[in-house]
C-alpha cells in the first residue's frame, strides 16, 4: 500500500484550504487512520509524521500511541527518528504503552551506533518519568564511561532530569558525576558543572564538598559561560562555608579588573556583593569602590537590561557603602525620567532608600514633575508609588532628612492638588503631625491654611467628581481652629468656614469643621477685646448668627457625629447670641463698655483651655495597670429584678417576648406602658446610669422647707434625697453643677488614678449653690486655677441665712427653712 499524500502534500493541503481547514484535516486523519495499519514501516512512519504534524493543531491523537512504539523499534534510522519524534511530542507521563518503550530505549542506548545512542538519550529526557527513571538509570551511568565525548556529555545532562523525577538515584550517580569534572573533554567538564550547579540551587549545602574541584576550574578555565555557573554556585556557597569568602576575593577581583564580557561582570559583582564580600576584611573598601566604578559604565550603555541590574546592585551595595552610592545619584534622578516604566520603578526604590538632606529636595521636585506632567509613560500605578514614597521619604526616621519645614508642609499641599492619586489618609495624618510636632512651624502652617481654605477652585476641586483626590481639609481644618492664634485673618476663616459648598462634604470634615468654627471665632474676639466698643460688638453678633445657621443646617445631617455637634454649637450660639441682645437699657450699656462674661471666659474655657501634645504610639501600653485591679473581672454585678416589677403586666410582656421566663405573651395597653414607666423610673433614680427624662419629670419635684439629714449628715429633702446620687437635671442648655463630679474608674485611661480629693466626692449636696456651666452672671463664676487631672467646679459661698439655692427660671433665690410649718411644701421648678 502507498501512502495518498506526504507530509509535504498535507503541509500544501492545509495552506490551499484556508477557511475550511476542519474538513480537510478530517479527511486528513481518516487517511491517516487506514496507513498505519499497513505493514510497511515506511507507510507507518510517514501516517505517523503527518499525524505529528496535525498534534501540533491540537488533534488527538493518542489513539495511535501503540503505532508510535512500533515506529520506534524500527531498525532504520530515518524511520526511527520519526517514531521519537512522534512520542516526543504526543505522550505524556501516565501514557499506558510507555511501559512497553522502557526494554525499546535500554536497547537503543546500548547499541554500538552514537546516533542511535544519541536518538534514545535525547527521547529519554523527555519522556522520564518514576518507573523510567528507576529502570533506566543504571544504564545512563554506564554510558558516562563511553568513548565518544558527545555520548558521555549526553548522558549526563539527561540524569539531571532522572534525578529529578526519581531522587534516590542521586546517592549512585553523584560520585560518577563528580568524577566527571576532571574529564579531559572541556564539554564534558562544561556539561557536569551545569548539572550540579542546577542540583545545588535546591540545597546547596549538600555540595560544599564540590568547592575544592570548583575553585581549582574557577582560577584554570576561560570559558565564560562555565565561569558564570561556577560564580553562582559559590555565591550559593559562601553562606554555609564563611571562609569561602577569603578564598574567592582575589579570583572574583581579578575578573572583575579584566572581564571584557558584560555578563560574566555582573555575576562576579553580584556574588560579591551578595556573598558579603564587601565587608568583614581589609580590602572590602577597595572592592566596593572598583564594583561601584564598573556599575557606572552600565548606565552609559544602550542596554536597558543593564541599566535595571546595575539599580538592582547598587540598591545592595547600599546597604553597606550608602555614602559610595549617594555620589552617583544623578544617575538615578535621569533614570527616574526614563521612559521605561520598570527602570523608573527600581530607580525609585534606590532612592528612597539612599536618599538624605542633601538630595532630599532634588529628588522630590524630580518625581512631583513627574506626577504633575502628564506623559505618555507615566502610569497609574506609577503615579501612585511615587505619591507614597515622597510621604515616606520626607517623614522618615521622624523627619530626619528635613532642614526645611516650612518647604515639606508646601510639597504635601501641593502634592493634593494632583489628580487622580489616592493619598488622603497618608497626607491627613503627615498635616497633623507636622504641625503638633514642629510648633515653630505653626505661624507658616496657619497663614498657609487660611490661604488654602479661601481659595474656591481648591475647594470645590475635591467635589468635582468620583474621581481619587486627596481631600485634606479635615487636616487642614483642624489645625485653623487649634492654632487660630496664628490666623492673620479670622474673620476671613470663619467666611470661608461656613460656605455652602460644606454642606455635601464627608462627614468627617464636618465634624472637624465644627468644632474648629468657635474656636476661630474666639479668636477674632481676642483680637478686638482690647479695643471693645459697639462696632466689635456688631461684628461679633453678625458672625454669630451666620455661624449658627451654618450648624443649624448640618443639624439635619443623618451623621450621628455632625448631628451631635452641630447641635452643640447651636444652642451655644444661641445663648450667645442672647446675651448680645439683652432686654433691659443697663444690661446694654453694660455689654456696650466690656465684653459678656460667657465671650471672655467660658467659649475659650471650652474649645480653648488646654494645648493638645504629641504622645508617643506605645506610651498608653507603659501605663502600669492599678493594683488591685483585674481587667478580666465584669464591672457590673447582674441586675436583679425587684419582684414588684414582675408583676407588672409589661414586664410579663417582654419576659415572654426574650424568654427569660416561661409567661405566656399577653398584650397590653398604652396606658400599662405609661404606669410602667412612671413606677420605674421613680426607682432607678438612684442609679448612677440613670438619665432624666425632660423638664416635665423636674416639675414634680418637691423641695420641703425642713430639711432632713441623710447618712452623710448632709440636709435633704426627704422625697428628693435621690438628687444627692445622680447629676443635676438639665434646665434648658444650663447644665448646673454643684461639686466635684466623680468619674467612674472604668472611664479613664489605663494607669491613671483620681486624687484624694476627687475621691471623696461621690455625691452633690443639696445645700451647696448651683452654678450653671454655661453662667451668664459673673458673680457666679470664679476662675478656675486647678491643674489636677479631674477640672473641679468652683464651689459657691453659702447663704449666711440657713437654706440652700436654687435656679428657678433662671433667678436664683433663697428657700428659707421653717420650723413651725413641717408639713407645708412649695413646689418649685429646678
Amino acid at each position: 500500500m502507498v501512502f495518498e499524500k506526504t507530509l509535504e502534500d498535507l503541509i500544501k493541503g492545509l495552506r490551499q484550504h484556508r477557511g475550511d481547514e476542519e474538513s480537510f484535516i478530517a479527511s486528513a486523519v481518516s487517511e491517516c487512520r487506514k496507513e498505519v495499519q499497513s505493514k510497511e514501516m515506511v507507510v507507518k512512519a510517514e501516517a505517523i509524521a503527518k499525524l505529528t504534524y496535525l498534534e501540533m493543531f491540537g488533534i488527538d491523537i493518542s489513539w495511535a500511541s501503540f503505532h508510535v512504539i512500533e515506529v520506534m523499534s524500527s531498525s532504520k534510522l530515518s524511520l526511527k527518528r520519526k517514531g521519537y519524534l512522534a512520542a516526543i511530542q504526543s505522550f505524556k507521563s501516565n501514557t499506558d504503552v510507555l511501559m512497553l518503550a522502557t526494554n525499546l530505549i535500554k536497547k537503543d542506548m546500548m547499541s554500538a551506533n552514537t546516533t542511535e545512542i544519541a536518538i534514545a538519550i535525547n527521547g529519554l529526557s523527555h519522556l522520564a518519568n518514576i518507573s523510567l527513571s528507576r529502570d533506566l538509570y543504571q544504564d545512563v551511568l554506564m554510558l558516562l564511561s563511553h568513548s565518544v565525548p558527545y555520548i558521555r556529555k549526553r548522558a549526563i545532562i539527561v540524569l539531571y532530569k532522572i534525578c529529578i523525577q526519581y531522587p534516590e538515584a542521586l546517592k549512585t550517580c553523584f560520585p560518577k558525576l563528580r568524577s566527571k569534572l576532571d574529564d579531559p573533554d572541556p564539554s564534558v567538564v562544561n556539561a557536569a558543572v551545569s548539572v550540579i550547579c542546577e542540583l545545588a540551587r535546591k540545597q546547596p549545602k549538600s555540595y560544599l564538598e564540590t568547592a575544592p574541584e570548583m575553585f581549582h576550574l574557577l582560577t584554570n578555565s576561560s570559558n565564560n559561560w562555565m565561569l558564570i555557573k561556577l560564580i553562582k554556585l559559590f555565591c550559593s556557597l559562601t553562606p554555609y562555608e564563611p571562609r569561602l569568602i577569603k578564598k574567592l576575593t582575589p579570583p572574583l577581583t581579578e575578573l572583575i579588573q579584566t572581564s571584557t564580557a558584560v555578563s560574566l561582570l555582573y555575576e562576579c559583582i553580584h556574588t560579591v556583593v551578595s556573598g558579603g564580600m564587601l565587608t568583614g576584611h581589609s580590602h572590602a573598601d577597595e572592592l566596593a569602590h572598583l564594583c561601584v566604578d564598573k556599575l557606572k559604565g552600565f548606565f552609559e550603555d544602550t542596554d536597558q537590561n543593564l541599566k535595571y541590574l546595575g539599580l538592582l546592585t547598587f540598591k545592595k551595595i547600599a546597604e553597606s557603602h550608602r555614602d559610595l552610592v549617594v555620589q552617583h545619584m544623578s544617575l538615578f534622578l535621569k533614570c527616574l525620567i526614563d521612559p521605561d516604566v520598570s527602570l523608573r520603578f527600581r530607580a525609585l526604590d534606590l532612592v528612597s532608600d539612599i536618599v538624605d538632606k542633601d538630595s532630599i529636595k532634588s529628588i522630590v521636585k524630580t518625581l512631583m514633575l513627574q506626577l504633575i506632567v502628564n506623559s505618555d509613560y507615566t502610569t497609574e500605578n506609577f503615579r501612585q508609588v511615587s505619591a507614597m514614597s515622597i510621604i515616606q521619604m520626607t517623614s522618615k526616621s521622624n523627619y530626619a532628612n528635613i532642614t526645611d519645614f516650612e518647604w515639606l508642609l508646601s510639597v504635601y499641599i501641593d502634592l493634593a492638588r494632583v489628580p487622580n492619586i489616592a493619598v488622603e489618609k497618608e497626607l491627613n495624618h503627615q498635616i497633623l503631625d507636622l504641625c503638633v510636632r514642629v510648633k515653630a512651624l505653626r505661624p507658616f502652617a496657619a497663614e498657609l491654611f487660611s490661604r488654602v481654605i479661601t481659595e474656591p477652585v481648591f475647594v470645590d476641586k475635591q467635589t468635582e467628581s468620583i474621581e481619587p483626590k486627596s481631600n485634606i481639609l479635615r487636616a487642614v481644618v483642624w489645625c485653623l481652629g487649634e492654632y487660630a492664634e496664628f490666623l492673620p485673618d479670622a474673620i476671613a476663616v470663619v467666611e470661608a468656614l461656613i460656605r455652602p459648598v460644606f454642606y455635601t462634604y464627608p462627614p468627617e470634615v464636618q465634624s472637624v469643621l465644627l468644632w474648629a468654627l468657635p474656636k476661630v471665632y474666639i479668636q477674632k474676639f481676642r483680637e478686638l477685646v482690647n479695643s471693645w466698643d459697639s462696632e466689635k460688638l456688631t461684628v461679633l453678633s453678625m458672625w454669630a448668627e451666620e455661624i449658627q445657621l451654618f450648624a443649624k443646617h448640618l443639624m439635619s445631617v443623618h451623621h450621628i457625629e455632625v448631628k451631635t455637634r452641630a447641635a452643640e454649637i447651636y444652642y451655644i450660639f444661641t445663648q450667645l447670641l442672647d446675651v448680645f441682645k439683652p432686654s433691659d437699657a443697663n444690661a446694654t450699656l453694660e455689654l456696650l463698655n466690656q465684653p459678656p462674661y460667657i465671650l471672655q471666659n467660658t467659649l475659650p474655657v471650652l474649645f480653648t483651655h488646654a494645648p493638645l501634645n504629641p504622645v508617643a504610639f506605645k506610651a498608653q501600653g507603659k501605663v502600669q495597670t492599678p493594683e488591685g485591679l483585674d481587667l478580666n473581672v465584669q464591672i457590673n454585678a447582674e441586675l436583679v429584678v425587684p419582684e414588684e416589677l414582675k408583676k407588672k403586666d409589661v414586664w410579663a410582656y417582654v419576659s415572654a417576648l426574650d424568654g427569660t421566663n416561661d409567661v405566656s405573651s399577653r398584650s397590653f395597653e398604652l396606658s400599662k406602658l405609661d404606669s410602667f414607666q412612671s413606677s420605674v423610673s421613680g426607682h432607678d433614680r438612684k442609679s448612677p446610669f440613670y438619665l432624666g427624662n425632660d423638664r416635665s419629670s423636674a416639675e414634680n419635684l418637691i423641695i420641703t422647707d425642713e430639711p432632713s439629714k441623710n447618712e452623710n449628715g448632709i440636709s435633704v429633702n426627704n422625697d428628693e434625697e435621690m438628687v444627692s446620687q445622680m447629676s443635676t437635671i438639665k434646665t434648658g442648655y444650663s447644665y448646673p453643677i454643684t461639686g466635684p463630679v466623680e468619674i467612674a474608674q472604668d472611664e479613664l485611661p489605663e494607669g491613671v488614678v483620681l486624687s484624694d480629693t476627687d475621691a471623696e466626692h461621690t455625691s452633690v449636696p443639696l445645700n451647696a449653690k448651683e452654678v450653671p456651666l454655661i453662667s451668664f452672671d459673673e458673680t457666679l463664676r470664679e476662675p478656675n486655677t486647678d491643674d489636677s487631672l479631674i477640672k473641679k467646679v468652683t464651689k459657691v459661698k453659702k447663704s449666711k441665712k440657713k437654706g440652700h439655692r436654687v435656679v428657678l427660671d433662671g433667678e436664683t433665690k433663697v428657700k428659707k427653712s421653717s420650723k413651725k410649718k413641717k408639713s407645708s411644701k412649695k413646689k418649685s421648678t429646678l
